[in-house]
Parts: structure tokens; sequence; C-alpha cells
């Protein structure tokens, strides 16, 4: 053990870096060592801040393929949904609720880990979420990702199909008749 392994007290220490050796190199430039894992991994991808639209329409292509092997429709990707998403993103930073979601179904989610995937499974093992994104009445909508100071703010807005109202605007409201049948039986089901 070289000197250096030892503490003061002459004891190993217990560190979590890595041995950086001529013989303990990592392969190439851009790898860190995973003590965990005990190899050499890829750093992680640093994101700026602001919006990350490519891996926004990753998490869409996650929602997209649990929706179509389920034999549910895939969600048009709707720009007008993504720009309203990504207001909410930046939003949701100061105000991480619901508040200001319009007519539109809602997912919100932050994660400092920052990958799709994972931002996609919190909603995943979220029954509510995943319930959500799930809806068969929901055609279109869009996915939109913020980040700021490290962190990722992950937005998914879901609309039913626009109709239009009899004052000539288009609704896109989001609570369709299986939203309202599940409202309905909580509140049957509660003595208030």
């Amino acid at each position: 053990m070289k000197q250096s392994d030892k503490n003061k007290s002459g004891k190993k220490k217990n560190s979590t870096v890595a041995d950086t050796t001529d013989s303990n190199k990592p392969p190439h430039d851009g790898m860190i060592y995973d003590v965990n894992a005990g190899t050499w991994i890829d750093m992680p991808e640093v994101h700026s801040d602001g919006f990350d639209r490519s891996e926004a329409e990753e998490v869409w292509s996650y929602v997209n393929a649990e929706r179509t092997a389920a034999g549910l429709n895939a969600l048009t990707w709707d720009e007008d949904i993504y720009n309203f998403a990504c207001q909410r993103a930046q939003a949701i930073v100061s105000d991480f609720s619901h508040n200001g979601c319009g007519n539109y179904g809602e997912n919100i989610a932050l994660n400092s880990a920052g990958s799709a995937y994972r931002i996609h499974m919190q909603w995943f093992y979220s029954t509510g979420h995943h319930n959500n994104y799930m809806l068969s009445s929901y055609v279109k909508g869009a996915c939109a990702i913020y980040v700021y100071q490290g962190v990722w703010y992950a937005v998914e807005n879901f609309a039913l199909e626009e109709s239009e109202n009899s004052d000539g605007t288009l609704s896109c409201n989001a609570y369709g008749p299986e939203a309202e049948a599940a409202l309905n039986e909580y509140i049957d089901s509660h003595d208030w």
C-alpha cells in the first residue's frame, strides 16, 4: 500500500476516487471511474440551462411506445401544445404545481439525474401519472424539458380531439368521459 493510501492515523483510506496511475488511466478522454461498478464509464453529458427538445421528444417516444404496445393510439406531437408545455416547464421552476395547466392533462416532474429515460420512468412508476398518459381519449400533446441550474423540469401536456365551441373557438379539454367517470366514482365513494 502506498503511503498516500493511508490517512494520518495509518489506516487505509475509504476513498471513492479512482487511482489514476499510468496503468489505471481511462481508455479515452471523457470517462470517469465508477467505484461501485468497478469500471470506467463515459462522463454524463452536462446540459446547460435552457430547453432540450431532443430529450423531450425521446420522452414522448417512450409514451407512444407504451401506448401502442397496449393497443392504444400513438399521440400526435402538437407544436402549439409544445409551446405551451415549454411555458409550463419554465413556470414550474418557481411554482412546482399544476397551477396554470389550462385545459390540458398534465404530468410534471423534476430530476437532477438528467435523462429522458429517468424522467419517463418517474411517471411510469407513479400510478396516477402513468394512468394519465395512458388515457385512451387523448389524441395529441407534447413534452417539454427545461434545464435550470442542473435540474431538469419536465412537463407532458395532453389533449382530446379539438372541437369547435359555439363562439368559434377551439377547445382542448383534458377532462374527457373516462376522467369524469373516475372523478365521479371517487366523489361518490366518500362521505363528505
